[in-house]
């Protein structure tokens, strides 16, 4: 899990090359901003503000081996 907007590097870019180096890590991308530059739809988002249940539920989304990382936006 990692914050979308960071100096030097956006959560995408990060997501992007953690799973070059590890293909099946599961990646969830969290921003506060909807227009967000270089989030593509193929990494799952939640958006900010969350509640505690929300988070549960899109990590357990992300994690779930018959899920495709895509399904959870």
């Amino acid at each position: 899990m990692t914050d979308h907007i960071m100096p030097q590097m956006t959560g995408a870019d990060l997501a992007r090359a953690a799973k070059k180096l590890r293909p099946r890590l599961h990646v969830l991308v969290v921003s506060g901003y909807s227009d967000a530059t270089g989030l593509a739809a193929d990494l799952p988002r939640l958006e900010k503000p969350f509640r505690q249940a929300e988070l549960a539920s899109h990590l357990e989304a992300v994690m779930s081996p018959r899920s495709s990382a895509t399904s959870v936006h």
